[in-house]
Formats: structure tokens, sequence, C-alpha cells
């Protein structure tokens, strides 16, 4: 059995402007891919902006690396032809809302074993818990969470005869967390 939680799919965005005759602004902001050249409005036209901040819903965009591009405009406090507008794009950002898979986790002679894959990653933390107790902090086979995809093993378990639940814990750089689990019969 498996079970997914994550991380809030909003992702806050800030930015800082020099608006030295301080006339009011109002903010129009689109997001694309890296690599692609379309921009996308975040909110529609009829939207007036002009706080410097947002909280952009970034459910229903795939995984992946984003640029977000902030324009301002005076067109508040100026008629359209005296208005002016400039316009900004950020570094990529990450947009991860996905929860990574806990694959091939199997109890053979006193070892658990498996491996973690991110749509995106890198793999931040694993760890383990028998039975329900304390979660324990637990190392991919290579020694350092770095990559979208990390093996692990642990044990050999000195259990109780008898049936055990092992509960495995992972998350990704988002945030995004599963746990998976089995039941292991120790004799």
């Amino acid at each position: 059995a498996s079970q997914a939680s994550g991380a809030s799919s909003r992702y806050k965005i800030r930015w800082k402007v020099v608006n030295p005759d301080q006339d009011r602004l109002r903010y129009r902001l689109r997001f694309r891919a890296d690599g692609q050249a379309l921009r996308r409005a975040m909110f529609t036209e009829d939207t007036t902006l002009t706080a410097t901040t947002y909280n952009w819903e970034t459910g229903g965009v795939p995984d992946g690396w984003y640029r977000i591009e902030v324009e301002a405009s005076d067109e508040l406090d100026n008629p359209e032809d005296h208005s002016i507008r400039a316009a900004t794009e950020s570094e990529p950002v990450l947009i991860d809302n996905h929860a990574p898979r806990i694959e091939g986790l199997r109890f053979s002679r006193g070892e658990v074993s498996g491996r973690v894959r991110d749509a995106v990653g890198p793999i931040s933390r694993l760890e383990y818990a028998v039975d329900g107790g304390a979660w324990r902090q637990l190392h991919s086979e290579d020694g350092i969470l770095d990559t979208a995809e990390e093996s692990f093993r642990f044990g050999p378990l000195r259990l109780e005869p008898g049936s055990h639940i092992i509960a495995v814990r992972a998350a990704d750089h988002g945030a995004n967390q599963i746990t998976a689990e089995l039941e292991a019969v120790f004799r």
C-alpha cells in the first residue's frame, strides 16, 4: 500500500520595482516552460493586480522548470498613449507538485530494499519505520541523496518472530512525499 501527500501547489512570486514618479502600477504575470517561446497569462486581463506578490496556483501545469515574466505598467495614472510598460523575466524556477514513487519495495532475509523515483527530483529525504514506531533516517545505496532516482537497502532487521509492518517514506526537493509499506514475517 502507498500513500502520497504533497506540499502546496501554490508558488509565491515576489518582485521589487523602482518607481521614481510614484504612479500606481499594474502588473501582468506570464509564464513559459523553460525551452518554450510561448508565454501564458497567469490570470485574465480583467484582473488588476497592484500588489508586488502573487500566489500562482501551479496545479494545472506539468512539473518542470519555468520562467516567469512580470510586466509593470503605469496605465492606472496615465492615458494609454502616455503610459509606460516594462517587463522582466525570472531565472528558471522549479514547479514540482507530484510525489516521488517507491518501486520494488521488498523484504528478503531481514533486509528491505527498493527504489525511489521522481519526475524532476532530487530525492531529498528517505526514512523508515517499523510497526508504526519512530521514523529513522535512511541513506541511499550510494550514500547521498542528490538525484531523481535513488536505490536503498537497509537491515538486517532483528525483530521478534511474527508479522511486522515496515514503512518507507520518501520526499523530493518540492516537499512532496510518499509512504509505502510492506508486511514482513520474521521467524
